[in-house]
């Protein structure tokens, strides 16, 4: 009984502040181009809740949560839903629309809702949900409460609420964890409407005018550096193979090919490799055209960005080093927080941590019938020194010839040639007949 307290008192100091309400009038983005432009609508009124208890009629392990279906709440049967995204830092919401596929219930509404948030790749471990006149209540399993950060939950619903209320399938709303109240507040105060005043036609136009610059320039060792460095010979072909590792970047498991590389970590490479674009004069890559944009995702991020990513030229860069084919997830650099904005069609920074050098080292190769199979030590270069990735310590320089020799995880990696003659990425396997060193 004092844990299940201390649970519910930590959960509402975390939780508290984010739900009182307020209102919102204009956000004004400072930028060369003038205020961002937002459409703003009052505080929306929330009913008072019926005096009714909850409770939630289904289990966790039940497949199929109890839900109001849109004809029982006095909706006719809708095949798009308006999402009203609602950007946390912003305080913002971005409106689109979504084909409504499947059952027509609450619950099925409440999930697409929730799909538009990135970190949301799951359904939402929701218990049950209840109507009674256009006051719903959600019953959620703790597991809500674990998965998701104070501002993820904050962010998302405001997101089903609201998505919600502008579809006319509520006016108020009340979250439960498992049938309690007061962990998310006894009525949910939903953030006032203020949308942005997207263009994703002008966005779209913008973007394309600005042509793709080619991958960034890679800092890469000499073969005489490496031979000096390393004690590894490596001939031309070798160095051509290794450029491309270089710019693959780190692998996280085997892959037997492309599609299957951890794709989070292939995105960052490839935002990497690729040059970004600024809205502040003076700095390289100067494009004054993405003002527009840069105006826009500001409002969102609730500050004033310009450096951007074109999310086209990204996915250039992963083609060109992982086969004319291949397509990029976009949304897979939400983990290393380089953040993607589809409608504007642009990718933001982090503006923290800091970068590591990938250096593949070729200890031999042989020719196949489409490309190359190599065997390769990885190492990893960052302020803090070199060595293996997750290693306890770096070597000193004394050390890494031997250990390159000797004690160094190999990997087996196939580059093949693509039809304009580059080598792309083939696949990735490691060794097992090496010891994995200090690998992790």
């Amino acid at each position: 009984m004092l844990k299940h307290g201390i649970f519910l008192i930590c959960l509402l100091l975390i939780l508290g502040c984010s739900h009182e309400s307020a209102e919102m009038a204009s956000a004004e983005i400072s930028r060369s181009s003038g205020e961002s432009r937002i459409e703003t609508a009052g505080p929306l009124q929330a009913s008072e809740p019926p005096q009714t208890s909850f409770s939630s009629s289904q289990s966790s392990g039940d497949p199929a949560p109890d839900s109001p279906t849109l004809a029982e709440c006095g909706l006719q049967p809708i095949e798009t839903l308006e999402v009203y995204r609602f950007w946390g830092d912003g305080e913002i919401y971005s409106h689109e629309r979504i084909a409504f596929e499947g059952e027509q219930t609450l619950l099925a509404m409440i999930d697409l809702a929730a799909s538009s948030l990135p970190f949301a790749d799951e359904p939402l471990p929701v218990l049950g949900v209840t109507r009674e006149r256009d006051f719903v209540t959600v019953d959620l399993s703790r597991e809500f409460i674990d998965r998701f950060s104070k501002g993820e939950i904050f962010e998302l619903l405001n997101t089903v609420s609201m998505t919600l209320m502008q579809n006319g399938a509520a006016g108020s709303f009340r979250y439960t964890v498992e049938g309690e109240t007061g962990l998310l507040g006894d009525l949910w105060q939903v953030k006032p409407l203020a949308v942005a005043q997207e263009k994703p036609e002008e966005y779209a136009k913008i973007c394309a005018s600005i042509p793709y610059p080619g991958m960034a320039k890679l800092y890469f060792p000499t073969a005489g550096e490496i031979t000096d460095r390393f004690g590894v010979a490596m001939d031309e072909t070798a160095m051509e193979i290794a450029r491309l590792l270089a710019r693959v970047g780190k692998m996280e498991r085997d892959a037997a090919s492309p599609q299957e590389l951890e794709p989070s970590r292939l995105y960052l490479s490839c935002v990497w490799n690729t040059p970004a674009f600024y809205t502040v004069s003076g700095e390289e890559n100067y494009e004054p055209g993405l003002i527009p944009i840069a105006d826009s995702v500001s409002a969102k991020l609730g500050m004033s960005e310009s450096m951007f990513w074109i999310g086209e030229h990204i996915r250039q860069t992963a083609r060109i080093l992982c086969g004319d084919d291949f397509e990029l997830d976009l949304a897979q650099g939400e983990g290393f927080k380089y953040r993607y904005f589809p409608l504007e069609g642009v990718i933001t920074p982090p503006h923290m941590g800091g970068g590591y050098d990938t250096i593949p080292l070729v200890l031999s190769y042989e020719e196949t019938e489409g490309g190359f199979c190599a065997e390769v030590v990885y190492l990893f270069e960052s302020m803090g020194g070199i060595g293996p990735w997750g290693m306890e310590r770096t070597l000193t320089e004394d050390e890494l010839p031997g250990y390159v020799a000797d004690k160094a995880q190999r990997a087996e990696v196939e580059v093949r040639r693509a039809k304009d003659g580059r080598l792309c990425f083939g696949s990735f396997h490691t060794k097992t007949n090496q010891t994995s060193g200090h690998l992790q």
